[in-house]
């Protein structure tokens, strides 16, 4: 969780004084045992998570600003990783997983429906005339011309619901996630089915501040459990429950991540795996082209050793070739995800180029 500081990796980089010293660190803390968004299974015990956690999954997926490999003349991916095992190292089977990461046409389509959602393009007076229903929830029926919230006072509360177009409490009676509510309420603990009750969908969004996680002392990785949640995101200053702006972002959750108003249902990308574990954490295999061990000292005052490995995956050196991919030309997105893990992890990626 501490900051990572450009000096321990590029110790030779000079740094001008308006640039901050510090790495924009990407973390991917994944718990294979939770539920996440939409997740529907209600196989659970009865303390709500998850069994045969080693087969659940859990990933992202963005648009590229450059989608023309070959003449950009990008050959590689290429990340530093710091050691994920530095407390877990003695039970590798125990920590170990898969990162996979595709390259190409990624289905844009959240939701199975086949429909392009976008919270904007919801009723703010719920006007039923103006939304489809699927098994998911509610879609705008109407053509999407831009990606903004209605400004209208109280509109936000009706579309700022997540890729489902509902409220939690709308998904309470909605056929889908009632069924679900029945189905895990014979199933897990009281306190527990209440968490489940109040957001039934797990869409829920929470803000890493708070005075509810202040009074509970959470910790960082507690704090941003839910930072990624679409439902509540975008709240507006008058709704915040704090005396602070607790929004995300401003702009609406949609099916349309290039944001070029058409919903791309094609599978079809070049993909590649890094193995996550401690046995296959060597230079000279599993992509791992240099080592760094560094000696850090945590604001505790506490000096501590901590590991680094470069990867450089070649882009033409893929794993599996889905959809009949045929060349590097058009490579409009790329989606990480990682699965296998028997236990919660975290990934701390100090570059991703």
């Amino acid at each position: 969780m501490r900051e990572v500081y450009k000096s321990e990796l590029f110790p030779n980089k000079s740094i001008n004084m308006k640039e901050a010293n510090t790495l924009d660190v990407l973390n991917l803390a994944f718990y294979p045992n939770e539920r996440g968004p939409y997740n529907l299974d209600p196989n659970l015990d009865e303390d709500g998570h998850l069994p045969n956690p080693s087969k659940r999954w859990g990933g992202m997926m963005r648009k590229l600003e450059t989608s023309d490999f070959e003449n950009a003349n990008i050959e590689y991916i290429e990340f530093w990783l710091m050691d994920p095992f530095v407390k877990n190292a003695d039970n590798p089977s125990a920590v170990s997983g898969d990162l996979y990461i595709n390259l190409g046409e990624v289905s844009e389509d959240v939701l199975k429906d086949g429909k392009k959602f976008y919270e904007s393009g919801l009723p703010v007076d719920g006007d039923p005339t103006q939304y489809s229903e699927t098994v998911w929830g509610r879609v705008p029926t109407q053509n999407s011309v831009t990606y903004a919230f209605n400004t209208a006072s109280g509109s936000r509360q009706n579309q700022d619901v997540g890729f489902n177009g509902l409220t939690s409490e709308q998904e309470r009676s909605y056929p889908a996630y009632a069924d679900y509510l029945s189905r895990v309420q014979a199933v897990v603990k009281p306190e527990v089915y209440q968490d489940i009750y109040n957001s039934p969908s797990a869409d829920r969004y929470h803000y890493f501040r708070g005075t509810d996680y202040d009074n509970e002392q959470r910790s960082i990785l507690d704090r941003y459990k839910y930072i990624n949640n679409p439902n509540g995101n975008s709240v507006d200053a008058d709704n915040s429950p704090e005396s602070y702006s607790t929004a995300y972002k401003t702009s609406p959750d949609v099916e349309d991540i290039n944001q070029d108003f058409t919903l791309n249902e094609y599978e079809k990308y070049y993909q590649y795996r890094v193995r996550i574990s401690p046995d296959a954490m060597n230079v000279g295999s599993n992509y791992i082209t240099d080592k760094r061990i560094t000696s850090v000292t945590t604001r505790d005052g506490i000096s501590k050793q901590a590991v680094w490995y470069l990867f450089r995956i070649p882009v033409k050196e893929y794993e599996k070739n889905v959809g009949g991919i045929s060349d590097f030309s058009s490579i409009r997105f790329m989606r990480m995800y990682m699965t296998n893990f028997e236990n919660p992890v975290v990934l701390r990626f100090a570059t991703l180029n």
